[in-house]
């Protein structure tokens, strides 16, 4: 668990994921998909999520056009609250300034995780300890922090 309620992690779920079409589809995009698990990667990536920071500091980004699927999905793991839906799609940079803002009236003294819904991540705890350290530094240097992963 966290070291801090004041770290929160805003998991942006808007994508059509057009690049695995057939697979996936704007209908059915791969976040809704489970690949390499019987979970889908939306799943997925909450229940890493949750072992970083407790589920009422997990909120779901993502537009109207995914609500029912979603909450269908996740209704029961996260507060109702905690699914914010975009009043229109306007691509990632407004998704993370939509949770920042949200997050913020929540708790001014928020530190922030983005991640995407639709990535397998195979080495989970690697995966939590460097969230957890990049929290951390953003916190005790007030910095804007960027992961980067080679992706195979």
């Amino acid at each position: 668990m966290a070291t801090t309620s004041n770290h929160f992690i805003a998991i942006l779920c808007g994508g059509t994921g057009p690049r695995l079409w057939p697979l996936s589809s704007a209908n059915n995009p791969k976040q809704f998909l489970p690949i390499l698990s019987n979970k889908s990667l939306l799943e997925q990536t909450v229940n890493r999520c949750k072992k970083i920071v407790p589920a009422k500091n997990i909120f779901i980004i993502s537009n109207k056009r995914y609500q029912k699927k979603i909450e269908d999905i996740l209704g029961k793991n996260l507060p109702k609250e905690n699914f914010v839906y975009e009043p229109a799609k306007k691509n990632t940079a407004m998704a993370i300034l939509l949770a920042a803002s949200h997050i913020q009236k929540i708790n001014p003294q928020a530190v922030i995780t983005t991640t995407p819904s639709d990535h397998y991540i195979q080495k989970a705890i690697s995966f939590k300890k460097t969230i957890l350290r990049s929290a951390k530094l953003a916190q005790t240097h007030h910095q804007i922090i960027t992961i980067g992963i080679k992706p195979s």
